[in-house]
């Protein structure tokens, strides 16, 4: 394994399930320094108590303003700085247009893009030539899925600040890249009430319209992240990559899952 990581200082949101966790995992076991922020704190004091020098676990609701500025602190005497931010953390709320409520649409905004931006920006001062910044999208930013509007506008917004913070810090040698990615095996849709009959047959549906077959695993997604957190990425920038087994090359975009047959 590289030692690449040794020491360095990185910041997971999302970091107790999913990319996030499988992310974590992987620049831990490479000797990193990682704040860890979730909201499933039993997983994460488990992860602390097995790396207790380099894992620092912080329980963060990604809505509140306050506490998203307070991070900045937190890490920072933690950490002692910061070399790289991964921007896992999201939500999903079921609802088109016309039905979506605007308070869930400010929820589902809030974590999954001004969170986003709202750490880019307090951490900017703390990055170093070198230091790489990676999102967490979804082909459904660019590609409107059935029922998940605030969640499709969320997203499409993460790979616009992407592209927009990349071109105002290449100046100072800080890489901003994206990885968009759907769907991934998680636990997202099951947080939302989906039961496991319909996420089987969800998943069903799906494979059938992925090229290599399959749906992502966490680990798919996070191989990704780490390439571009690393020197092997060294001159990409404000790249939006797509780890999808080929399903954006393909016309079936609408999956409907809640109540649908397979």
């Amino acid at each position: 394994m590289s030692n690449e990581f040794l020491n360095k200082r990185i910041l997971i949101t999302g970091a107790s399930s999913g990319i996030g966790l499988s992310s974590a995992m992987y620049f831990l076991n490479s000797g990193a320094k990682v704040a860890l922020c979730g909201r499933d704190m039993e997983t994460l004091k488990k992860i602390g108590k097995k790396f207790p020098n380099q894992a620092s676990v912080i329980n963060l609701d990604l809505s509140e303003d306050l506490l998203l500025f307070d991070l900045k602190s937190t890490v920072i005497e933690i950490l002692g700085g910061l070399d790289i931010l991964i921007n896992c953390a999201g939500i999903i709320f079921d609802g088109d247009v016309e039905k979506t409520f605007p308070q869930d649409y400010d929820y589902t905004v809030d974590v999954n893009l001004r969170a986003v931006y709202i750490l880019i920006k307090s951490f900017k001062m703390y990055f170093q030539r070198n230091s790489s910044i990676v999102n967490v999208s979804c082909l459904y930013g660019t590609k409107p899925q059935n029922g998940l509007t605030s969640y499709c506008m969320s997203k499409a917004g993460v790979e616009m600040l992407t592209k927009f913070a990349a071109a105002e810090f290449a100046a100072d040698g800080i890489r901003v890249n994206a990885i968009t990615s759907c769907p991934v095996d998680t636990n997202s849709q099951r947080y939302v009430g989906v039961s496991e009959t319909e996420y089987n047959g969800f998943k069903s549906r799906v494979s059938e319209n992925i090229p290599l077959g399959r749906m992502a695993n966490p680990d798919d997604i996070a191989k990704a992240i780490i390439f571009l957190a690393s020197s092997r990425s060294s001159k990409i920038t404000g790249q939006i990559i797509k780890v999808d087994g080929g399903r954006s090359l393909t016309t079936s975009g609408w999956v409907p899952w809640r109540g649908m047959g397979t």
